[in-house]
């Protein structure tokens, strides 16, 4: 009957040998299958054909979550019962009892089963001689200094124990926990707060007060250990039921410090020191000592140095004696004074002093929080050595579990790095510095290691990317109210580097002001200066090249900008600066380095800006080797069989840039989606240069056939075109400004990008490439893969639109900027005539937009050109 089988299943929970025992219960009862058949009829069933002596036995056992011989022998002799090997070796060939880490344990269900059979008096007489057996187990292997996770094991089995014989203080709890931890066991640390929980369920209210607030300091400090910003926060709210607004005993205070780790850690440093100045002046015991040296560190981290040994000496007298690891706290603290007011000496002789008493206090946090402070410190005073102690701070670090001190422990590997000029491994380092102290929410520890990611960008040469970095750095410190001494480093560099301080001058006048040096004749700004100085030392510095490319008359010029090759140290590179007084012809919405900036991480073969500066205004851009594209494959060539291919992968990268990350279009830009508002303001443009040249080019205009309206035909076109998502576009990829290297095309000149319809940046490309037939049909082609979805709707109507304004608008720029050029008397004979032919080409492409019945020729349009000169 399917319906007794599930009554049997469900009563013996699938285990074979409770299975054997339901059936035959079921069978012996005669039950029908609408009764259940019970554990307990299954256990009598059982005990009916086991001794006296050994049933009492397994009762006694069943508490003992995990036990041996030797414990077995210990309950038996308490409880005058049989503590001989053949008794041992009969309860352990149960099928209920198997192999459990160093010893045995009972099924659950079987040892539940049993412990329902004890009284409560007799049960907490088991658990009480479980933990004192478990208690002399731990101090035995702490004292044998044997593997630390014996002993930490044996603390949780004695707390556990010790938890359910009577009423225990949440105080001694607490205690078992840090001894747990200090042995080095973090997970029998957290392993207490979950006995801790599952206790806790079904407890009356009386007792369930205390012991809650005891969980949440657990579960608050494990939350702390690893650096989960977070969930300390959360799980200290008062509404959490969990506060530390009350600071009577000690577990309250202790919730109180927690309270204030996390609130430190998340860069709220003003909450954090509220909260342990509190317990400073109303807690007691441990707690307030440990308060009074948190209030200390954040004096400390927030340049007070001189409160903050005034506190550290006030705890080394309140400190009783044996407490060792908190005068190590105390040393290690002293040590991040100096380093943080670069007294390196000091700084070192402060943490070997915390060394020695955290090794004398067995305290494993302690020695590795030490082992990440000497990596940061040998990070400055031994790069070299610094490598080694900084991969052991990481191996400590990660076996712990603490995501801020990793993030530290790899920032100080990074450290080293740079100082060794292993510029690309500092790189990677820094990296996963980021995702540890990310995962932490250590937003200060993020920062601190945001000024060395900016000195590494500085000595590869992207200032610009040093400068932003610095910046945010800056502005994170300062939020989280800390580190002023490394505000002061970020302004130095700026300042050695000749970038633009204006953004973090502010933060560091104010960095100075809150300073409070260890003594009055204390020369802070000068080690700061020889430190920052030692790190930059061979970075270049962008107004010397900017002098040196200025001074010079060998430019690549565009229309708006001279283009020089400079050679520093480290590398060659383009200074960019702007023509003065150039004609404008085109539409600009944006600096060219804000648009430089959208497009790192997301389109790959693009300029790297290095620096960019507004007064005077230049730019400093990587330096690309390679061939223009024009001088590899002219009009009329076929380009390299990749370029196409890169072509259409740089219009997939547009579109993939994030809104975000694309700078604001100025005020009254056309909406999203709106085509039509584009095209006129494009037209605009275009209309604005026919009218400023009309004056002094008009005659010569009409002389090349161009109608008195150039624009009427194309205006009508505009209002047929179709909404498309805007993007982020180029709009002047043609074949000098694309370069060819190795395979691969590399597109320059960004100042006419636009947040527009991406069949115009399409429209453009055509136009200016000039294609063979073959070639622009493979582009459409492929222009067709890459943008899909709405961005392509009805793309192939527009596109014919967009290309007669193109037409037009050449027609009339380029007889502008062509005849000036011819009117400089600087060209010879061949450049002379390969101008007139692309001007040409030009006039007729723009006579079909207009419908006009001429064709220009060469001599033609020559002699007129040169009548107007």
């Amino acid at each position: 009957d399917r319906a007794d089988q599930q009554t049997i299943a469900r009563a013996s929970a699938g285990l074979p040998f409770y299975l054997n025992l339901a059936v035959d219960t079921y069978q012996q009862t005669g039950r029908h299958s609408t009764d259940l058949v019970s554990r307990e009829e299954i256990l009598a069933r059982f005990l009916d054909h086991v001794a006296a002596d050994e049933i009492a036995t397994l009762e006694i056992l069943s508490p003992a979550r995990l036990f041996d011989y030797g414990i077995f022998r210990e309950l038996a002799a308490v409880f005058h019962l049989p503590a001989y090997r053949v008794a041992w070796d009969s309860l352990t060939a149960y099928s209920f009892i198997y192999p459990a880490a160093s010893g045995v344990r009972f099924h659950q269900l079987m040892g539940e089963a049993l412990q329902r059979r004890l009284t409560a008096a007799g049960g907490a007489d088991i658990h009480a001689v479980l933990g004192g057996i478990w208690d002399r187990r731990a101090d035995a292997a702490l004292l044998a200094r044997a593997d630390p996770g014996i002993g930490a094991r044996a603390l949780r089995e004695a707390a556990f124990h010790r938890l359910r014989a009577g009423p225990m203080a949440g105080a001694e709890l607490l205690d078992y926990a840090d001894r747990a931890l200090n042995a080095g066991g973090n997970s029998a640390a957290n392993g207490i707060a979950d006995d801790l929980d599952a206790f806790l369920v079904g407890q009356p209210a009386a007792r369930r007060a205390e012991l809650e607030q005891a969980l949440g300091t657990l579960r608050a400090e494990a939350a702390v250990r690893l650096g989960d910003a977070a969930a300390a926060v959360a799980l200290t709210e008062p509404s959490a039921g969990t506060g530390a607004s009350t600071l009577t005993g000690v577990v309250a205070g202790r919730l109180a410090v927690a309270a204030g780790h996390g609130r430190r850690i998340a860069g709220d440093t003003t909450a954090a020191l509220e909260i342990y100045a509190r317990v400073w002046g109303s807690g007691t015991g441990a707690a307030q000592l440990a308060a009074g040296l948190w209030a200390a560190d954040l004096h400390m981290c927030q340049g007070r140095f001189r409160e903050a040994e005034t506190l550290a000496a006030q705890i080394d007298v309140r400190a009783p004696d044996g407490a060792d690891e908190l005068r190590g706290d105390v040393a290690r603290l002293r040590s991040l004074a100096c380093r943080f007011g670069f007294d390196f000496a000091a700084a070192g002789r402060h943490l070997d002093e915390a060394a020695a008493h955290y090794t004398v206090a067995d305290s494993v946090i302690g020695l590795a929080n030490i082992a990440t402070n000497r990596a940061e410190l040998l990070a400055i005073t031994d790069p070299a050595a610094a490598l080694g102690e900084a991969r052991r701070a990481i191996e400590v670090q990660r076996e712990v579990g603490a995501h801020h001190e990793l993030g530290k422990a790899y920032t100080a590997l990074a450290m080293a790095q740079i100082r060794l000029h292993q510029l690309t491994e500092a790189t990677t380092t820094l990296r996963s510095a980021f995702d540890e102290l990310d995962r932490a929410g250590y937003r200060s520890g993020r920062a601190r290691a945001e000024i060395y990611q900016a000195l590494v960008f500085a000595r590869l040469g992207f200032l610009d990317d040093a400068q932003v970095t610095l910046g945010h750095a800056v502005a994170e410190l300062e939020a989280a109210d800390v580190y002023p001494t490394l505000i002061l480093c970020a302004d130095r560099a700026l300042e050695i580097l000749g970038l633009d301080r204006r953004a973090v001058e502010p933060a560091a006048n104010r960095a100075r002001r809150a300073l409070q040096p260890l003594t009055s004749t204390d020369d802070l700004a000068s080690r700061i200066d020889a430190y920052v100085t030692e790190l930059l030392a061979d970075a270049w510095h962008p107004a010397d090249l900017f002098r040196e490319a200025a001074g010079r008359a060998d430019a690549e010029s565009g229309f708006y900008h001279h283009n020089l090759r400079v050679d520093p140290p480290s590398g060659p590179v383009i200074v960019r600066i702007p023509i003065p007084a150039s004609d404008a012809m085109d539409l600009t919405i944006w600096p060219e380095p804000a648009v430089l900036r959208a497009l790192r991480g997301h389109v790959r073969h693009a300029p790297a800006l290095l620096y960019a500066q507004e007064h005077p205004r230049y730019q400093i851009h990587g330096y690309l080797p390679g061939a223009l594209l024009d001088d590899v494959a002219p009009r009329g060539v076929a380009v390299p069989g990749h370029v196409i291919d890169d072509i259409l992968a740089l219009f997939g990268e547009l579109g993939r840039v994030p809104r975000s990350r694309i700078p604001a279009p100025p005020a009254g830009w056309p909406a999203d989606g709106d085509p039509v508002g584009f095209a006129r303001r494009l037209a605009a443009v275009t209309i604005d240069v026919h009218r400023r040249f009309a004056p002094e080019f008009g005659a010569l205009f009409t002389s090349l056939k161009m109608p008195a309206d150039p624009f009427a035909r194309i205006d009508a076109g505009w209002a047929g075109l179709h909404s498309r998502p805007f993007r982020l576009l180029h709009t002047d990829i043609h074949r000098k400004n694309m370069i060819v290297a190795d395979g691969g095309t590399y597109f320059l000149d960004w100042e006419l990008a636009l947040y527009g319809d991406p069949v115009y940046d399409l429209a453009v490309h055509l136009h200016k490439m000039a294609y063979r037939p073959d070639e622009t049909d493979r582009l459409l082609a492929g222009w067709e893969r890459v943008v899909t979805g709405p961005a392509a709707d009805h793309w192939r109507s527009d596109l014919a639109v967009y290309l007669a304004h193109e037409r037009v608008k050449s027609a009339i720029v380029d007889t502008v900027r062509y005849t000036k050029l011819l009117s400089q008397g600087t060209l010879d004979d061949q450049q002379r005539g390969e101008l007139i032919r692309k001007l040409v080409d030009k006039l007729n492409a723009a006579y079909d937009v207009w419908r006009v019945r001429h064709v220009a020729e060469p001599a033609a349009v020559s002699a007129v050109v040169s009548r107007r000169r």
